[in-house]
């Protein structure tokens, strides 16, 4: 099952694990917003596509695009990239949030199918959205079904775990969002890439990690 959890720093950066700085808090959709995804999962069922794109991409084969009442959503070896479970669970964690904090800078790793773009710029009207997103076939997707039309929005196309490591910016919020299909990035549960996050957050930032929990990243 996937979920979504809230990651913040509870200590200062020290010489403990990574591990022991984390206060770790899962979050699931509602009840309301979980009716209405599957309600809206049985209607898709039941209808006949509008419209359908296919993009080819050397690093996740065939992307299939399509297009029913209105709304876009984006496979990769048959696993929706754009559910609204997945945008109901970002959209709840970013509502921990409070309005009050002060979020000008946003890192996200994984584009996905870009449903996060619009509900990240909405809720943060001043801030700047750096995405990088390995794999460029992702990119024209997300631009086909009309998911990156948000104003301070910048994409890298680059591996995330070399990108983290090479950068000289801190952020306020980091989203991080990298799947292989079904899958969480192996990537997310080396010491590494924590460390790397934790050097380009903000004092006071935190980030917000969506994954399929292996027991390695709990370790």
């Amino acid at each position: 099952q996937v979920l979504s959890v809230a990651r913040e720093m509870t200590q200062e950066r020290s010489g403990s694990p990574i591990s022991d700085q984390l206060n770790l808090e899962i979050i699931y959709p509602s009840p309301r917003e979980n009716l209405i995804g599957s309600i809206r999962q049985i209607l898709l069922s039941m209808t006949t596509e509008f419209d359908r794109k296919i993009v080819q991409s050397e690093k996740n084969g065939e992307i299939v695009c399509v297009r029913r009442f209105g709304k876009w959503n984006i496979f990769v070896d048959g696993y929706d990239q754009s559910t609204d479970y997945t945008n109901a669970m970002w959209r709840g964690a970013l509502k921990k949030i409070p309005r009050s904090a002060s979020i000008k800078k946003i890192l996200m790793l994984g584009l996905g199918g870009g449903g996060a773009i619009a509900y990240i710029n909405k809720r943060f009207k001043k801030s700047h959205l750096t995405i990088v997103e390995y794999d460029p076939a992702m990119v024209l997707c997300a631009k086909l079904c009309g998911n990156l039309n948000g104003k301070n929005v910048r994409i890298i196309v680059d591996d995330a775990a070399k990108i983290v490591a090479q950068l000289n910016e801190t952020y306020d919020l980091i989203l991080v969002d990298l799947f292989h299909g079904q899958y969480t990035d192996p990537s997310l549960s080396t010491d590494a890439m924590l460390q790397s996050l934790s050097r380009c957050l903000e004092k006071k930032g935190g980030y917000l990690i969506l994954y399929v929990p292996h027991r390695d990243l709990y370790e």
